[in-house]
């Protein structure tokens, strides 16, 4: 298990005490046009799970506040597409511990997104 130090541990993130949360980020997706990503966006919910579409992103968006996320599950899924390389969007995957089979450049900002060329 991995436990982290403030500031990551200071809410309950992942549960449904989120419910909060995940009902701004749909009102606020509900006035966005998402398109297909180009390539899969891969989540930790269940045991891992890629999506493919814009309504698939939307859901790991909105589900991802309330519900338990599996770290090794999303690893085990960008593993799965055989990536050799991945970009963890937030700072939670550079503070842990996990060993990763894979290069990972780690964005927090937007511009950094669209820093990377692989996009």
């Amino acid at each position: 298990m991995d436990v982290s130090e403030p500031p990551y541990s200071s809410a309950a993130h992942h549960t449904p005490l989120r419910a909060h949360a995940s009902a701004a980020i749909e009102r606020r997706l509900a006035g966005m046009t998402l398109r297909d990503p180009a390539v899969p966006v891969c989540s930790g919910l269940g045991s891992g799970r890629s999506v493919t579409t814009a309504g698939g992103v939307r859901e790991l968006l909105v589900r991802g506040e309330v519900e338990p996320l599996s770290v090794p599950g999303m690893i085990g899924r960008v593993a799965a597409h055989g990536a050799t390389r991945a970009i963890a969007i937030g700072p939670f995957l550079r503070r842990s511990s996990l060993p990763l089979p894979f290069p990972v450049s780690y964005v927090e900002t937007p511009g950094e997104l669209r820093a990377e060329k692989t996009i």
